[in-house]
């Protein structure tokens, strides 16, 4: 195969193809908007977009998704009391994750709620357990400390953060002091889909600039909104 390629096991190739296919992964000229856009209207738009919502739609490769993050890091499953979302996105697939792993689940409630038993945590948990948080990207990882600075306020220990595809810059970079893990990271994801002919070559290149692009603008900008 050649390069990337060389590093991704057949799975990988077939869950990195199906995602094109059923259009998880899009590529523009004119750009999309992300939910970075509403702090920085500002910033630049991104050649690409990920949408992994739709995976709730492909049952089976939802499955496949869930099957390729309990395998690819399995020392962090074996360190964890409890799993969380990060909602909406991750939902299905940590739902899958938690059953395959038999690791239990809890969900963070990120908006107010005035009716029925309160709680800002859904599920059944105990100060000082373990929890790794589970969502389908990381950008700049907001989401995601947002998730960890409510679950360290009520006890819990956040010891992982992991993402399917880790579109930050740089790559691998600890989330609020966590230890992070990906599936995917996005320059390898955009490395096979070059050499597997998938995506042009000049779409391939806007989408390798935006992290960078993105993270100087949100530096310069200094919280600019």
């Amino acid at each position: 195969k050649g390069g990337v390629m060389d590093q991704m096991t057949d799975r990988m190739e077939f869950v990195a193809r199906r995602l094109a296919d059923i259009h998880a992964v899009q590529f523009s000229e004119y750009g999309f908007r992300l939910w970075i856009h509403e702090e920085h209207p500002g910033a630049p738009l991104s050649p690409f977009y990920i949408d992994l919502r739709r995976l709730r739609s492909y049952p089976r490769l939802l499955s496949d998704v869930a099957g390729l993050m309990v395998e690819a890091r399995p020392a962090v499953w074996e360190g964890l009391d409890l799993i969380s979302d990060v909602p909406v996105a991750s939902t299905p697939f940590v739902t899958l994750i938690s059953q395959r792993t038999a690791i239990p689940m809890i969900s963070p409630r990120l908006t107010s709620k005035s009716h029925g038993l309160g709680g800002e945590i859904l599920g059944v948990w105990q100060p000082g357990r373990r929890v790794g948080i589970i969502d389908d990207l990381r950008t700049t990882g907001g989401s995601k400390e947002q998730v960890i600075a409510l679950y360290e306020k009520n006890g819990l220990k956040v010891t992982a953060v992991m993402a399917f595809v880790d579109r930050g810059n740089p790559e691998g970079a600890d989330v609020a002091g966590k230890p992070f893990f990906s599936t995917y990271g996005w320059s390898w994801l955009l490395g096979f889909y070059r050499q597997a002919g998938i995506v042009a070559l000049n779409a391939v290149e806007r989408a390798e600039r935006y992290p960078t692009r993105l993270t100087e603008h949100i530096a310069t900008c200094k919280g600019c909104a």
